[in-house]
């Protein structure tokens, strides 16, 4: 009776999930007000108040209560009023407590795993991609939005195709064909992207079929960017290139005799380093 704060009944089953025997303590409104957690006592009465008082239109709310061992479950509460006085005052009110602590551990427990898996993801040096079936964004980590210079809230739904530099498109989409075809296939691709200034980055990434897994349903793409030994790697080959092109020539250089045939061997060479020159060859007479 809130009118009152008596308590008129408390089930058996109340008092045996707290760790008490049926009617082991007395019915009353200050049984249940003891047993509450401290840190959380007058606001949950300030609700069920607001809640009496027409402030709220439904009440639920969990809390902790003390159970005999001094230890604190979880409830879950829930209530209704269902009879009025004659000036519509709340005279008398039904609730039901269901202890919910095994779920408030299980919360916690993936909470804290949610939490380890985003402080790696932060700290990796990969960046984790999601995609479904058709190559939609499902799910980009932050390291992936800074490769690719899009926010995250931008990059779910899109094609990640798109972000596929597009000399690169037919193999990366070979590579999600053939990945696809079998359950937890594995494959490892090199591919550029492209910013908008036309700034090309190399990726490299770990494709893994987890369409069936459940959570996740999709291809996962584990991404890492190697543009800068890509481009050391790049350098490193143009230089062996010329120093054979080079080593050649001077070979081939003690060969040829003819003027015209020195000047049109530069002019080759020249091309094969260098790319397209013009060339301008001045002889020297001296008189």
């Amino acid at each position: 009776n809130p009118k009152t704060k008596e308590i008129h009944y408390y089930s058996p089953r109340w008092f045996t999930m707290l760790g008490y025997d049926p009617n082991e303590m007395p019915h009353t409104y200050e049984t249940w007000q003891s047993l509450l957690h401290p840190e959380e006592r007058i606001n949950v009465e300030n609700l069920i108040w607001d809640f009496i008082n027409k402030k709220r239109d439904t009440f639920t709310i969990e809390f902790r209560m003390r159970n005999k061992e001094g230890h604190y479950q979880w409830i879950l509460s829930r209530g209704d009023v269902v009879e009025f006085d004659e000036d519509g005052f709340p005279i008398r009110m039904v609730g039901t407590h269901v202890d919910i602590s095994e779920n408030k551990k299980i919360l916690n427990l993936l909470s804290n795993k949610e939490q380890q898996l985003s402080t790696l993801l932060e700290n990796s040096k990969d960046s984790i991609v999601v995609i479904d079936r058709e190559g939609k964004i499902k799910f980009a980590g932050n390291l992936e939005a800074q490769i690719i210079g899009e926010p995250v809230t931008e990059l779910v739904d899109y094609f990640y195709i798109e972000y596929v530099n597009v000399a690169d498109r037919k193999s990366f989409e070979n590579a999600i064909n053939k990945v696809l075809k079998h359950p937890s296939k594995r494959l490892n691709i090199e591919y550029r992207s492209q910013f908008d200034t036309g700034e090309l980055i190399y990726l490299e990434a770990i494709l893994t079929n987890h369409i069936e897994t459940k959570g996740i349903n999709g291809v996962v793409l584990n991404v890492r960017n190697i543009t800068e030994k890509k481009l050391d790697e790049l350098k490193k080959e143009e230089l062996i290139r010329n120093q054979n092109i080079l080593s050649q020539t001077a070979q081939d250089f003690l060969l040829i005799r003819d003027k015209k045939e020195i000047y049109a061997y530069i002019t080759d060479k020249l091309s094969q380093l260098i790319g397209n020159p013009i060339i301008f060859i001045g002889e020297y007479q001296n008189n």
